[in-house]
């Protein structure tokens, strides 16, 4: 289960809030290709090349560039790094879009994770 369905289910947001927000993270997030484009580990064709063996084989953009020889582990690492140093958080967009009060979401979280942690199959 992730974050907003867990809020939907608790009645806090509706479904269409849910789709604001990810929608928000979306364009707030930078992808990995971007990324790798900044860095100048990859051009245009290469991440196109990537993206179509994600099509036909599946995987994470990173596990697609490494396959093709494209990227080494050790870029996809530093990629990956940057991310999430840069990830905004659902809960951080809800907060931002008035979804859900700051003080409401941390004892939110820690329900939520909860709730996860006692999920069979969840790590």
């Amino acid at each position: 289960m992730r974050l907003g369905e867990f809020l939907m289910e608790k009645g806090l947001l509706t479904a269409e809030q849910v789709g604001a927000v990810l929608e928000a993270q979306n364009r707030t997030n930078v992808w990995f290709g971007t990324l790798a484009l900044v860095l100048d580990y990859l051009d245009f064709d290469q991440i196109a090349e990537v993206v179509a063996e994600q099509r036909r084989a599946g995987g994470r953009f990173g596990e697609a560039a490494v396959r093709l020889g494209l990227l080494v582990p050790v870029q996809v690492e530093r990629i990956v790094a940057l991310q999430e140093k840069k990830h905004v958080r659902f809960g951080e967009v809800a907060v931002a879009m008035q979804q859900i009060r700051r003080k409401d979401l941390a004892p939110l979280l820690e329900e939520f994770v909860a709730r996860r942690e006692a999920e069979p199959g969840v790590s």
